[in-house]
């Protein structure tokens, strides 16, 4: 399979240190900061970057460091696993074991996101019971994700009628949209870049696309909370089964104890 990792570079200095299995993607001009990545996403399909490619992903300049491995664990990860759609990166591991759904975890750090979103899928015909499914292994954070050309082309028509719908809300609703999504690096962007990174996760809940996922590694937390790592590692395991097995019963169990730990535990949410 021909493809590439782009990815983003918003800063000059950016590009001489991409890794050399990454490719770099100029994007220092930037001409919509509000979009954040997604402006990316439409050039690279736009400007005839991945004309030749069967497949591609798009990264953030802090992958690295969020996703706690290198690049050749990405790449032997695509090329020894044919024929899969996507191929999924998901640094939030903690996330992903203490909240039940890309949405929960959105309401957490973003209130209001879910309420926005719910009303864009009701203005689009869309199901907004894929906004209430437990998430587990296709579930994806900041876009570490690479797919085939078919599904980027798929998943941003859908993102942008999300969007079309997102900017045609009233009341309330416009107003936590428009609004500061209480994002600490810049408190002027809206909720919209932070719905996209979270659409993805929905969308492969709607579709039938053949996913890989990279298997979590617990481990990578374990200088800074110890042995607790085992004790996320054994939640996401419980939420695993929960989904396989389609058990109220054990998700009630793992509720109780995702509560407890994320209620005494409150800084789990920062390792990610």
């Amino acid at each position: 399979m021909n493809y590439k990792i782009f990815q983003i570079c918003f800063e000059d200095r950016q590009i001489p240190l991409v890794d050399p299995l990454l490719t770099p993607f100029d994007n220092t001009s930037n001409e919509k900061p509000e979009l954040r990545e997604f402006h990316s996403f439409n050039r690279i399909i736009d400007e005839g970057f991945a004309d030749d490619l069967d497949a591609w992903g798009v990264f953030g300049p802090r992958w690295r460091s969020k996703m706690r491995y290198e690049a050749n664990t990405i790449k032997d990860a695509v090329d020894n696993n044919d024929g899969y759609d996507v191929y999924i990166f998901n640094h939030a591991r903690v996330q992903n074991a203490l909240t039940a759904n890309v949405w929960e975890q959105g309401d957490y750090f973003h209130p209001g996101i879910k309420q926005v979103v719910r009303s864009a899928f009701i203005a689009g015909g869309y199901d907004t019971n894929a906004l209430d499914n437990v998430m587990t292994d296709s579930t994806c954070y900041c876009s570490y994700f690479v797919a085939t050309k078919a599904f980027w082309l798929e998943y941003i028509a859908f993102v942008k009628d999300i969007k079309e719908k997102l900017e045609a809300l009233t009341g309330e609703d416009a107003e936590i949209y428009h609004g500061s999504a209480n994002y600490s690096r810049d408190p002027n962007l809206n909720m919209f870049p932070f719905i996209v990174e979270r659409l993805f996760s929905t969308f492969l809940q709607m579709k039938e696309y053949k996913v890989y996922s990279q298997p979590y590694d617990y481990s990578v937390y374990k200088n800074q909370i110890n042995d607790f790592s085992k004790v996320l590692e054994s939640l996401y395991g419980i939420k695993r089964v929960v989904v396989e097995k389609q058990s109220q019963e054990l998700f009630e169990h793992w509720n109780l104890l995702r509560l407890y730990f994320a209620k005494t535990h409150p800084d789990l949410f920062n390792l990610d």
